[in-house]
């Protein structure tokens, strides 16, 4: 009996050290583009990938640190979404460094897709070292997500990957004459003079937003893979 039991207790222990737990501190950002240019206080939707799983936490209006328990050990990937639906800016956390993390919008696209392949890409997310990737692409908007997900699928995925994105030149047609912003602000903002038909705007691909305050407007501008785009003019979307 004594040798069962002896023989048992590494089991329990690694066991055991399989789900232990550490906090981290998201750092909500003072004050993003979108508050700036209507002048209201905005709420957020923080989702994480743990380690483990992803959690969905609503960020009241006001709030300015959300704790979060994450698996020890593991790379974590977080999403701040201004009023659930606008672009999202991104953060990480891997071990070993500080516990407080601070987002940023070059670092939202990468994020928004890693947390959208976790569900089935678990084990190589919580692997990753996105630190180094960073070093190498500042702005994680530039990167080919098809690219990056294979170069992580093959183990191959290092500086001489090539895994940057195009960037396209779009024509963006059939906005009135104004001031049209950017909700985020390393994307230029577009201005509409009276002779203009349209403007000429270098964008990865994704999703951008424009907004025009004066006339209650915004533009949604798809960038797809191969260079085409699609536009929606619609009234903003409020948040208070």
């Amino acid at each position: 009996m004594r040798l069962l039991i002896v023989l048992f207790l590494p089991f329990v222990i690694i066991s055991c050290s399989l789900d232990i737990e550490e906090e981290i501190v998201a750092v909500i950002p003072s004050i993003i583009p979108l508050e700036d240019m209507c002048g209201e206080s905005i709420r957020y939707t923080l989702c994480v990938f743990t380690g483990s799983e992803i959690r969905n936490i609503s960020v009241p209006v006001g709030t300015k640190r959300v704790p979060v328990k994450v698996k020890k050990g593991s790379t974590v990937i977080l999403a701040l979404y201004p009023a659930e639906n606008y672009a999202p800016l991104g953060s990480y956390y891997e071990p070993g460094s500080k516990k407080e993390v601070y987002f940023t919008y070059t670092r939202g696209s990468l994020m928004d897709f890693l947390l959208s392949v976790s569900t089935y890409r678990s084990q190589i997310i919580r692997s990753l070292c996105l630190s180094s990737l960073e070093e190498l692409y500042p702005d994680f908007s530039s990167i080919d997500k098809t690219l990056f997900l294979s170069a992580l699928e093959g183990g191959s995925l290092d500086e001489k990957s090539k895994i940057e994105g195009t960037l396209f030149e779009i024509v963006v047609e059939s906005l009135s004459e104004g001031l049209w912003q950017s909700e985020n602000p390393y994307i230029d903002d577009i201005r509409i003079s009276g002779d203009e038909n349209g403007k000429t705007v270098k964008l990865y691909e994704g999703v951008y937003r424009f907004l025009n305050i004066e006339e209650d407007r915004m533009l949604t501008l798809l960038v797809l893979s191969d260079g085409q785009k699609l536009e929606k003019i619609s009234k903003i979307e409020k948040w208070f």
